[in-house]
């Protein structure tokens, strides 16, 4: 397969003309857009027409999520399939990929690591299939785990070379190599003020091979031995619906006022 190139986009830029280019001028060069499904347990609002704008100029769409590790990995993952599942996005389309990188005031290290995995577990039995989104120097800062060589890599190195700098060497699947105006086939190099990504892969792009459903299927008791944590959040966040709801009822036999309102969403990282 010849070298294809791509972009990744997120609410930081415009739904109908990202950095002002139209998706029919990105289409003439570019074959795959990657759109930000969410931040942590926050939805991005852009995804639904990023996604429907890109499949409209006929390029092939995938789904990222942005890791937050201070908040609960079952509400991340249930955000996520329900983006996708409003998106339309699932089998066939590019895998979907969970972006590895400091988080705020939150800074990468190995304590990280059974979250990322128990997240990438949760994304392989909804979807079939999952990338990771790392920097070779982040995945040395996560403590180097052999499992996420078992993924696709998409992998970010700003550099001109012929290739990037991999996680143990592993050949990408995509390499995330120049952020400024868009310029596909142009070369890699110093980042430049935020526009476009440009994305590069130079062989089949992989692939979700089954849809996300509305709920998180429950992880059966004989697991593999990676998924506990993923078992135990779903527990306590069961416990805690439960809890909700007993509130719930109480409340609404007390005839209190019930009206729910959102947080806004937090200062975010231009990712």
């Amino acid at each position: 397969m010849s070298r294809i190139y791509g972009v990744d986009v997120s609410k930081f830029q415009n739904t109908t003309a990202p950095a002002g280019v139209s998706w029919a001028t990105i289409a003439q060069a570019s074959k795959f857009a990657i759109v930000r499904a969410t931040y942590g347990t926050s939805k991005d609002a852009s995804a639904p027409a990023h996604i429907k704008n890109a499949r409209s100029a006929r390029l092939q769409v995938g789904l990222y999520h942005f890791f937050r590790s201070t908040q609960p990995v079952g509400e991340q993952l249930d955000a996520f399939c329900a983006q996708a599942i409003t998106c339309g996005v699932g089998m066939g389309d590019i895998a979907p990929a969970i972006d590895v990188e400091d988080d705020l005031t939150a800074k990468l290290d190995p304590s990280w690591e059974p979250s990322i995995s128990a997240f990438v577990d949760g994304l392989l039995t909804e979807f079939g299939e999952a990338m990771v989104y790392i920097t070779q120097r982040d995945f040395g800062r996560l403590g180097k785990p052999a499992w996420i060589l078992d993924r696709p890599l998409w992998v970010a190195h700003y550099v001109n070379a012929e290739k990037p700098a991999t996680p143990g060497n592993k050949p990408y699947a995509i390499w995330q190599r120049t952020v400024g105006p868009y310029n596909p086939g142009g070369p890699g190099g110093a980042i430049k003020p935020m526009l476009l990504d440009q994305n590069v892969a130079d062989g089949p792009l992989p692939l979700a091979k089954t849809n996300p459903t509305d709920t998180i299927a429950p992880i059966a008791p004989e697991a593999p031995a990676t998924q506990p944590a993923l078992v135990v959040m779903r527990l306590e966040e069961q416990a805690r619906n439960d809890a909700r709801w007993d509130d719930l009822t109480a409340n609404l036999y007390a005839g209190l006022d019930l009206t729910h309102r959102d947080d806004d969403e937090p200062t975010e990282p231009n990712t």
